[in-house]
């Protein structure tokens, strides 16, 4: 019987090519948790989500698609929250907790906090009591790029102002709630 002989490159040739799946594993991977967790979302409220390479191809034959019929997944925020945190594992986010003085979730803070997370998921609200029907948000978690971490800062630095200037008396109308409509 003819044993094999293992060429003396083979093993270089291995390493290189282990290598070089490792270099493009990590980016495919954020590129497929993030476009994943912002489906799911814009799914769940509605929205219709980009085209995705075979949606152009067809669209450039002429091929007519019919959009898949929009459902209520009552799973969507787990998934959500289980994309978000495979992309802080990844390091493509990181998770700050920023605590805020117990107020109530109004509209005018659930806009101001989806105007600054723009068209993404990556805010959560932290309650008190959550199944009480008095709740008071009391922190906002933020999942983010570590390089726009500074720009929640200031807007939670804002917000909070906003939030004590609201507490204290004023003759002018809505006092407080001007610098929470800069961020929209």
């Amino acid at each position: 019987m003819k044993t094999l002989k293992r060429h003396p490159l083979a093993g270089i040739v291995v390493f290189v090519l282990f290598a070089g799946l490792l270099t493009v594993w990590k980016p495919l991977s954020i590129r497929y948790h993030h476009r994943a967790m912002t489906n799911i979302w814009w799914d769940s409220i509605g929205m219709q989500h980009a085209k995705g390479p075979v949606d152009k191809i067809l669209e450039v034959l002429g091929v007519v698609t019919v959009p898949k019929p929009r459902f209520l997944d009552p799973y969507a925020m787990m998934k959500i929250h289980r994309h978000r945190e495979a992309l802080v594992g990844l390091g493509y986010y990181v998770k700050r907790d920023f605590q805020l003085s117990p107020r109530a979730a109004d509209l005018r803070l659930i806009h101001a906090v989806a105007g600054q997370a723009g068209q993404e998921p990556i805010a959560v609200f932290q309650y008190d009591a959550p199944a009480s029907p008095t709740q008071k948000v009391v922190g906002l978690s933020v999942y983010a790029p570590a390089k726009d971490m500074p720009r929640w800062e200031q807007f939670v630095a804002e917000l909070q102002k906003s939030d004590e200037s609201d507490a204290e008396p004023s003759n002018a109308p809505n006092a407080g709630s001007a610098s929470l409509h800069q961020h929209r």
